[in-house]
């Protein structure tokens, strides 16, 4: 028995000393399932502790979860966790340093991009001590101040809700603050939707003389989704969300306005986007527009941009539009490369021109086909994706069904039903696209002749597009370029263009 005591002493001085089991149990001579049957037991003692050498631990170290407080002490995580619950040892954790925002800020950056990517099945946990519900914008709460548990986005963006139309993923709270109404759930509390003044429909939508709230928001005529005849002036302010938004994109789910007069303008309709970072270089949009999309540029410290459209009261053709407008962050993953009217994140898709519609060989031969507008230079661009190291050009020609998907210059009417959109009435280079014409930097094409011959051209016009267009230079881009003289130049009955593109593997 007194063996037996002095080896009990012996084990317990030196698990007091913070000496590793392993070690204790060759130093004594015991198994270690002995010497953790002791340690266990205390010796009839609770397990001492320093605890001003756990107070300085937490203190240096606030975000240091207590189990490995625990194990550096060379105490059990109960022994710990039991001090901190008696309050023998005072935690005051910092919420918010200008080092905890910066690295939560990163993390929290991380996170969103995986969740801006996440495929359908996917599951993301973000996991802490203590789980916490967030608002991306200005507030944070957590529910114990004893665990920090906290995911503080500051400005990275919502995440959509797609119930009707967009909504916007926020705290409770903050929907109310908004005046909008809450629906379901997300990954930051709620999704908030927003209602037209004397509206029915749920979602965010916004009609004439409104301000948009929140993100994803809906812009449509007043009579939404019947047409309109009697207006004249209809503007959406777009309050921008913080001083992180640099881009809207607006996608056209419905656009239709009165068409350009002969010379490409659009004189009667017409819509015009103002307070952006450079109102000249957006198009002025008139006609059909319906599936396409675009992308402003803003000055985040520039104010909120405004979408204006005008109409002629004199004109008795139907408008109609509901225009989705989301504001893209300066950090964010979707925001498209400066000069960028439109951009295409597919490695395949179709591009065509603002106010492009598939012609008839009746439209073509009564001159009733929508034609191009005027004053245009603007770009197109695609992302490059990982492994592909060119990209090609062709006409979307439906399967042979739609000849006239290239028609820039020369006029359709001019060249006739027969021959227009056909590879012999293509035109490449400067001197024979002066005008009008597309620009795909560094082309490699192939002409009619048998064998067919390589050729290099960079400019492409005429009535119609050679079989393929091929360019290894990146970023993918295509330049859209229409001077403001069309009726002069005989270019009156330009169609524009619709062509496929994709990318080639490297």
């Amino acid at each position: 028995m007194a063996f037996q005591r002095d080896k009990l002493v012996e084990v317990s001085a030196l698990l007091r000393a913070r000496i590793k089991v392993s070690e204790v149990a060759n130093l004594v001579g015991v198994s270690r399932t002995t010497v953790y049957a002791i340690r266990r037991a205390g010796s009839g003692r609770k397990s001492v502790m320093d605890r001003d050498s756990l107070q300085n631990a937490i203190q240096s170290s606030p975000l240091t979860p207590m189990r490995q407080h625990a194990r550096q002490l060379g105490v059990g995580a109960t022994t710990v966790r039991r001090a901190v619950a008696e309050s023998l040892v005072t935690v005051e954790r910092p919420l918010l340093t200008p080092a905890i925002r910066a690295k939560s800020f990163e993390r929290g950056q991380r996170i969103m991009n995986d969740l801006e990517s996440a495929s359908l099945g996917q599951v993301i946990i973000i996991s802490d001590q203590k789980t916490c519900t967030i608002d991306p914008v200005e507030e944070y709460n957590i529910g114990d101040e004893k665990n920090v548990a906290f995911l503080y986005i500051l400005h990275s963006g919502f995440l959509h809700c797609t119930r009707y139309s967009n909504g916007t993923c926020c705290s409770h709270s903050k929907c109310a603050q908004l005046g909008g109404k809450a629906e379901g759930n997300c990954i930051f509390g709620t999704c908030c939707y927003f209602t037209s003044e004397g509206g029915n429909e749920v979602g965010n939508i916004r009609t004439c003389g409104e301000t948009s709230s929140g993100n994803g928001t809906s812009f449509i005529n007043p009579s939404y989704p019947s047409t309109d005849t009697t207006l004249s002036n209809c503007q959406l302010i777009v309050d921008l969300l913080s001083d992180n938004i640099c881009q809207l994109r607006l996608d056209f789910e419905t656009f239709e306005l009165e068409q350009p007069n002969v010379n490409g303008e659009c004189k009667t309709d017409f819509m015009k986007i103002t307070g952006s970072a450079n109102d000249n270089s957006i198009p002025t949009l008139c006609g059909t527009n319906t599936g396409k999309h675009m992308y402003v540029d803003l000055d985040p410290t520039g104010g909120n941009p405004k979408i204006n459209i005008d109409t002629g009261a004199t004109s008795s053709v139907t408008r109609e539009w509901k225009i989705n407008v989301d504001q893209i962050a300066c950090d964010s993953q979707y925001r498209a490369p400066e000069g960028c009217t439109q951009y295409y994140m597919d490695s395949s898709g179709v591009v065509e021109s603002f106010n492009y519609v598939q012609p008839t060989v009746t439209d073509m031969v009564s001159l009733v086909a929508n034609i191009h507008l005027n004053n245009l230079r603007y770009g197109v661009c695609v992302a490059s994706r990982s492994d592909y190291c060119s990209i090609t050009w062709s006409k979307n020609d439906n399967w042979g069904t739609n000849p006239y998907t290239f028609i820039m210059s020369g006029g359709g009417s001019a060249l006739g039903p027969i021959i227009a959109g056909t590879l012999g009435v293509s035109l490449q280079g400067a001197a024979n696209c002066p005008s009008d014409y597309v620009i795909i930097p560094g082309g490699e094409y192939s002409d009619s002749a048998v064998p067919p011959t390589t050729l290099y051209a960079d400019r492409f016009c005429g009535g119609g597009f050679p079989s393929q267009v091929t360019s290894n230079i990146q970023p993918f881009i295509m330049y859209v370029t229409t001077n403001d003289v069309e009726l002069i130049d005989g270019d009156d009955t330009n169609v524009g263009f619709s062509l496929q593109y994709r990318q080639n593997s490297c």
